[in-house]
């Protein structure tokens, strides 16, 4: 399971919509080669059904569990290692199978069991083989079959029986079948759209097979905006967004088969940052994210504007520009990937959407440290709040003010341990406290600790003092993992 990823101070948040986003104040942490990432540019993000983060990068394939990641490489010797470095995409598909796409390397099939790696490459001999070994996207449809997108063509491969068959055109859309696929998605209309390199945009009906072809015309100004498209998207309330490679951001109109496009205004700082749009993701709070080759926006799509945040004239600390990726974890983590400029988190704060706690030195009442760990509202509504090396802290519901306990090495009824991993109230008022040293019932009423240790000699105390977490069942047990 993936480790809850730690922000640096604690914000309560009390609602975000896009009509405050103008206020928003943004600050990111980076996920760099020193923290063990293979490389610096990330490609494709995708979190698996376990959990893992998944990483695609110009040197390696991440995996990413919250605490370190794993790294696969291409070993020469080694058939079963992935067929190269430069990971171009990634799919988990609806069996729980990884599946790599890479840059002149073909497709690859994770098996976790074993943990390594089936190849697919292209054969000239073979027709039922990959049409090219460049892999651009990878997507599956809703009866299993998936759709590889090569820089000469579609594929479909059938993952059960793992045979390709080639994308084979009919009528006068020639070009796709030996097209340069850049996006592959499936909207909720059960439409397939197909983005290419320069060959315009297809659309293909699953409920009729109808193929439409669109393309840019400089006579009509509702036409896409250009031929190349980079990202294709979906927002919740059914919009398709279609980014290119100098066009800008496309919004299409289903009723009359047209585009409306955003493109810089020179001089309008409330337009997209550039024309280049790389990634497009609508997060849990329904901020509309639009990255770009030169800068990170979000869009307010009732009036069409835009907030640019840009690495030197914005105070975040965004580690490259160009946006190649963007995700949310099932945590609510905000994930951003860049070109040569690190993988980026996302931590929110606004003024007008977060109330920010934080140490004060020179406040006794303030919050004891700044590196969280556990959370937890009692029956009360008091937040405790518990830190790694500042020790507890009780948020009074009615004064907003802390009360911190620590350990006293000369009080053996304070708290164990400074170090806490996890909170929890039990069915009778009970606070019980995990620390790195020991398990702490605390008394409310008298401010006091009970503890209770791990003794070798003993079978009935804790198997160990590392207290990770805290349950209570329905019949009112106390579970403690170590």
């Amino acid at each position: 399971m993936v480790k809850r990823l730690l922000i640096a101070s604690l914000f309560i948040f009390s609602g975000l919509y896009e009509s405050v986003a103008q206020e928003m104040s943004i600050r990111f942490e980076q996920l760099t080669t020193e923290d063990g990432l293979s490389q610096s540019t990330v490609n494709d993000i995708l979190q698996d059904t376990r959990g893992f983060l998944w990483f695609a990068t110009e040197d390696g394939l991440n995996r990413y569990d919250g605490y370190e990641f794993k790294i696969y490489r291409n070993d020469p010797y080694d058939n079963f290692s992935v067929s190269s470095n430069q990971i171009s995409s990634i799919l988990e598909d609806k069996e729980g199978n990884i599946w790599v796409g890479t840059k002149g390397g073909g497709l690859n099939k994770f098996d976790r069991e074993q943990d390594r790696f089936l190849r697919f490459l292209h054969n000239e001999s073979d027709p039922n083989s990959l049409s090219d070994n460049f892999i651009t996207e990878l997507f599956q449809d809703n009866i299993g079959v998936i759709l590889v997108g090569t820089q000469k063509g579609l594929n479909i491969l059938n993952p059960r029986s793992n045979t390709f068959s080639i994308y084979r055109e009919v009528d006068d859309h020639k070009n796709l079948s030996t097209a340069n696929i850049t996006a592959l998605f499936k909207d909720s209309r059960e439409f397939i759209w197909v983005g290419t390199a320069n060959d315009g945009l297809f659309s293909f009906d699953r409920k009729t097979f109808a193929i439409q072809h669109y393309l840019n015309d400089s006579g009509q100004v509702e036409s896409i905006s250009d031929n190349w498209i980079v990202s294709i998207y979906e927002d919740k309330k059914g919009t398709l967004w279609v980014g290119t490679q100098s066009g800008g951001l496309n919004k299409f109109d289903y009723l009359d088969n047209s585009f409306t496009a955003f493109r810089v205004t020179p001089g309008n700082r409330s337009s997209i940052s550039n024309n280049w749009v790389y990634s497009m993701f609508e997060d849990s709070r329904g901020t509309f994210w639009v990255g770009t080759l030169n800068g990170l926006n979000i869009l307010n799509r009732d009036t069409g504007d835009f907030t640019n945040f840009m690495e030197l004239n914005y105070p975040i600390n965004l580690s490259n520009n160009t946006i190649t990726s963007l995700f949310e974890d099932r945590s609510g983590v905000f994930w951003v990937g860049t070109q040569n400029g690190a993988l980026n988190k996302f931590i929110r704060s606004s003024s007008e959407s977060f109330t920010v706690y934080q140490n004060d030195p020179s406040n006794a009442n303030s919050l004891s440290n700044n590196n969280i760990w556990a959370i937890y509202e009692d029956s009360d509504l008091n937040v405790w709040i518990g830190t790694q090396g500042g020790g507890l802290n009780k948020l009074n519901s009615k004064t907003r003010e802390f009360q911190n306990f620590v350990h006293n090495p000369e009080d053996p009824k304070s708290l164990s341990n400074d170090f806490i991993n996890a909170i929890h109230e039990d069915s009778f008022g009970g606070i019980w406290v995990g620390t790195i040293d020991g398990l702490n019932l605390f008394d409310d009423q008298t401010g006091l600790f009970v503890h209770f240790k791990s003794d070798p000699n003993d079978l009935n105390t804790l198997s160990g003092n590392i207290i990770t977490t805290l349950f209570e069942d329905t019949k009112g047990i106390l579970w403690i993992g170590t």
